[in-house]
């Protein structure tokens, strides 16, 4: 199934699969909880300010889905502001990760 990539509108997603491709390793992008709810392997890219990316996640109901994979013990990976929304706050920002 390869690596899901979750796609909730702040991120250069296309950069990043055609870095996937460029190695020959499967990547897909996701948007749905189903789709997250049946990844392997989870990369959350992000670009921006960390309350946006929150916000983005939580509009679109993919946090939760998110944390339950997390806890289920698949790998999880979140890079630059992905990296950051794993935690549980920002200085940069007011709301929860």
């Amino acid at each position: 199934m390869g690596i899901s990539v979750v796609d909730y509108g702040v991120s250069n997603i296309a950069s990043v699969l055609n870095m996937y491709a460029k190695l020959d390793i499967e990547a897909s992008p996701v948007t749905s909880t189903a789709e997250i709810e049946n990844a392997e392997k989870l990369l959350l890219p992000g670009v921006g300010s960390f309350d946006h990316g929150v916000s983005a996640l939580l509009e679109q109901g993919l946090v939760e889905p998110i944390i339950e994979r997390a806890r289920s013990g698949i790998p999880l990976l979140g890079i630059c502001l992905g990296m950051q929304l794993l935690g549980k706050g920002s200085a940069e920002g007011e709301l929860d990760g």
